[in-house]
């Protein structure tokens, strides 16, 4: 409604809301004037025939009372006179007829007539005493009768259209002034309140219903633009307070995500202090050896130095015969060295790249996550992991890597090495005595599946919806604190995957863990945090 102009509105509403309160009251009237029409004319017509059937019932009468004499007599010229005269006396008698007792017609008279339906009939017997000697019948029209009631009800027809067209005029005229404008004048007002102009006060100049309408409508306006400036400041005071729990949320939301990393982290740590021991002996190992090595290669080293020495004393002192070169090399055992000398250094490289791999490793993996998103190879860190825990599990499982044609996934490298040392640790310390863990990866799709199955001795049923949740373990106390799972599957949501577990006790278990080789574009990447 508010895309029409307010004129054209206006203009449209007017008629039909006069039309509508008239059209009741001049149906009304117009019904009760042609009620009014209908019974004025009947009463008319009624009383006409009444004074005609007095007319012809005297007039009949006293043709009776005239014929009694001449009949008696049988002067029946005189009888013709006088029906003659009566016919030209009366206009609207159209026949008279006077008849003897045997019904023989002795006088007649008639006029003639355009119409005999409109004839109405009088009788009356001519009698002396109570003897009959004749009857006499009469006619009279109706015809001008008839005429004067049709020309009446057309002056009445045409008095109460005139009188309902100035009845039409008036009431419309007056209700357009007193209802219909009024009403425009309210409904305009009302319009702007709804358009949100509450300032305005709403005065109509009108009485009784209407003006109590306005009064009621001006009291709303009041009471509504008092509640919307209510409301206006509450937004106001909301949207302040909505700026300041914003900021503390956004202040708690950074502390709780860095929160969450130190608990990465700790975690992270807290492996690490749990395989510290085994990591040490991974690097005794080589570091033994090579210091070995070292103290072999210096003891040979002197013994070149000697028979280098000894040689170059003879050649300056020149004093006795020179002893054979190959007499010393084989005091000194020099062949031997010399054919081990080059495994020595070969032997000490190899454990210094050992020690080497393994801080490398470590480093790496206790670095704090910097939460950059990049394409990374699996196999790489499925093997760096494996490096670092080598120790905590080359006692208890044989490891069997397979992968083939596995493709970069872009992900957070240290949080998935945390999540496969979390799960290939738990496989190694549920294996009792020696058993075999098996991990593989294969391409699916879209998705990347690592399959790490261990022979342990499985995770009972009832247990299998709870190892995720934080805190829970099934170790022994002071062998877990219960967040290596926990940690892992908000890792894995992080990345938009899934760990699906497969075990059987007493056969063992399966970690199937799925991740998209690609992340979703249209979906925001969340940290661990929210996942968690």
């Amino acid at each position: 409604m508010s895309a029409h102009k307010p004129g054209n509105w206006r203009e449209r509403i007017a008629p039909g809301l006069a039309i509508q309160v008239l059209g009741v009251l001049l149906f009304l009237f117009a019904f009760a004037l042609t009620i009014n029409t209908y019974y004025t004319i009947k009463g008319e017509r009624y009383i006409l025939l009444q004074q005609l059937d007095h007319e012809g019932n005297n007039l009949a009468q006293a043709s009776s009372i005239f014929a009694t004499e001449s009949l008696l007599i049988e002067d029946y010229p005189v009888i013709g006179t006088y029906t003659d005269s009566l016919v030209d006396r009366y206009p609207d008698l159209t026949y008279i007829l006077i008849k003897r007792l045997d019904q023989k017609i002795v006088a007649k008279a008639s006029r003639k007539v355009q119409n005999n339906q409109n004839i109405k009939r009088y009788f009356s017997n001519v009698r002396v005493d109570d003897n009959f000697i004749g009857s006499i019948e009469i006619g009279i029209s109706t015809e001008n009768r008839d005429a004067f009631i049709a020309s009446h009800l057309k002056r009445m027809i045409i008095q109460s259209l005139l009188v309902f067209l100035a009845l039409v005029v008036s009431l419309f005229v007056c209700f357009r002034k007193m209802i219909t404008d009024p009403v425009h004048n309210l409904v305009d007002q009302a319009r702007n309140l709804n358009s949100g102009n509450l300032n305005k006060p709403i005065d109509l100049k009108a009485n009784g219903e209407l003006s109590q309408l306005s009064l009621a409508l001006n009291n709303m306006r009041i009471r509504l633009k008092k509640s919307y400036d209510e409301i206006t400041h509450q937004n106001r005071l909301l949207d302040q307070r909505v700026a300041e729990r914003t900021k503390e949320l956004s202040e708690t939301n950074k502390k709780l995500v860095e929160t969450h990393s130190q608990l990465l982290q700790s975690e992270k740590m807290a492996a690490i202090g749990q395989l510290s021991a085994g990591v040490a002996h991974e690097i005794n190992n080589p570091v033994s050896f090579v210091n070995s090595n070292i103290s072999i290669l210096s003891q040979w080293c002197q013994t070149l130095t000697q028979v280098i020495d000894e040689y170059d004393n003879q050649i300056e002192e020149n004093t006795l015969p020179l002893t054979p070169f190959h007499t010393i090399k084989t005091d000194k055992d020099f062949d031997y060295i010399k054919e081990e000398l080059p495994l020595l250094i070969k032997e000490t490289q190899g454990g210094l790249n050992r020690v080497s791999t393994i801080v490398a490793d470590l480093k790496n993996f206790a670095h704090s996550d910097d939460k950059v998103w990049q394409d990374a190879d699996l196999c790489a860190g499925l093997n760096s992991t494996l490096n670092i825990v080598r120790n905590e599990i080359k006692y208890k499982a044989d490891i069997k890597l397979d992968a083939k044609n596995i493709p970069m996934v872009e992900c957070l490298p240290a949080q998935i090495n945390q999540v496969f040392m979390n799960i290939i640790v738990n496989a190694a310390q549920a294996i009792d005595s020696k058993g075999k863990i098996t991990i593989s990866l294969t391409h699916i799709d879209q998705w990347v599946c690592i399959n790490i199955r261990d022979t342990g001795k499985g995770i009972p049923e009832k247990d299998l919806n709870r190892i995720m949740e934080p805190f829970f373990t099934t170790k022994p106390v002071g062998l877990g604190t219960g967040l290596g799972l926990s940690i892992s599957y908000g890792i894995i949501k992080t990345h938009h995957g899934r760990i699906d577990i497969e075990s059987i006790v007493g056969e063992g278990s399966t970690f199937k863990i799925w991740l998209p080789a690609k992340q979703p574009k249209t979906t925001p990447r969340i940290n661990s945090m929210q996942a968690q």
